[in-house]
């Protein structure tokens, strides 16, 4: 019986695709093109991949924003963003795990500028690099879940993306307003 499951964790080794492990954002585009059979379910994936992204960053700028805000509104407003986000990532493990998608489990290179911002302002300046930040994230986020509410092969797919552009207009319209509120 042993010699059944030895062979099958080599080939598990070798290959590198019996879990997940720390995947970055092209790492997970590239394991997903590789697995998938048609170019649908790439496109699926790959905006499943985008979302996850995203999420990530969307995470990091609130954890780093949520305890270095000046105004407490941009500080609550970072922490509800943090708790939506979570949630949001949940959903998207559940669904991808459901299509066999792998994601990527750390924000990509392309964010890094991002989150470097806000970890260099100051405790006065970290409110409105935070709050322009959010938005021009947003806006790409509202554009890819609305391409992909529309044009997802997978009808999960489509009525995820869907479900969540609430979520992410709302975060969008309260950005604003708070950062007419605070000029």
């Amino acid at each position: 019986m042993k010699l059944i499951y030895i062979p099958f964790f080599i080939i598990c080794v070798l290959a590198g695709s019996c879990t997940t492990g720390n995947l970055g954002f092209q790492e997970a585009i590239d394991r997903n093109n590789r697995k998938l059979e048609t170019e649908e379910q790439r496109r699926d994936a790959e905006f499943l991949v985008e979302a996850t992204d995203y999420n990530i960053l969307l995470r990091e700028l609130a954890e780093k924003t949520s305890g270095k805000a000046y105004a407490r509104v941009v500080s609550d407003f970072a922490a509800k963003n943090l708790q939506d986000h979570q949630t949001m990532a949940e959903r998207i493990r559940d669904l991808a795990k459901d299509k066999k998608i792998s994601l990527p489990s750390e924000a990509g290179d392309r964010h890094r500028n991002m989150v470097n911002d806000i970890e260099q302002a100051t405790n006065k300046n970290v409110d409105r690099v935070y709050l322009n930040t959010i938005e021009l994230v947003q806006e790409r986020l509202i554009r890819l879940y609305e391409n992909a509410a529309l044009n997802a092969n997978d009808a999960e797919i489509r009525s995820y993306a869907a479900a969540q552009l609430d979520i992410i207009r709302s975060h969008n319209r309260r950005s604003q307003e708070i950062r007419k509120q605070l000029i």
